[in-house]
């Protein structure tokens, strides 16, 4: 497959190659819920999560996933009370639904 610049070229459009941003410029350092964005490299990628860490853990964990055109923002009161239930809860986004994918 043609990379896309050259098959714009080809098509007579215009072409600005610019590198690409940096990682994690565009993501703020904290959710609207104040929790920390940490990241997780995969497969040269980097996946955005969250963790809600209770003051009293009760052992119990739950991984969050969100649906189709959210992030794991989705899940910002939901982390909170299964953190103050005592459970240590993770959000993690899908691949390329952190916010520095927009």
């Amino acid at each position: 497959m043609m990379p896309r610049w050259r098959l714009l070229a080809a098509l007579g459009g215009a072409v600005a190659l610019a590198p690409p941003p940096a990682p994690f410029a565009a993501a703020p350092a904290r959710s609207p819920a104040g929790l920390e964005n940490q990241y997780w490299s995969w497969r040269g990628q980097a996946i955005r999560y969250q963790v809600a860490e209770p003051a009293s853990p009760n052992g119990q964990a739950a991984l969050l996933v969100h649906g189709l055109f959210v992030n794991a923002d989705h899940w910002r009161k939901t982390l909170k009370a299964l953190a103050d239930a005592g459970v240590t809860a993770y959000a993690v986004d899908l691949l390329g639904a952190d916010p520095r994918a927009r």
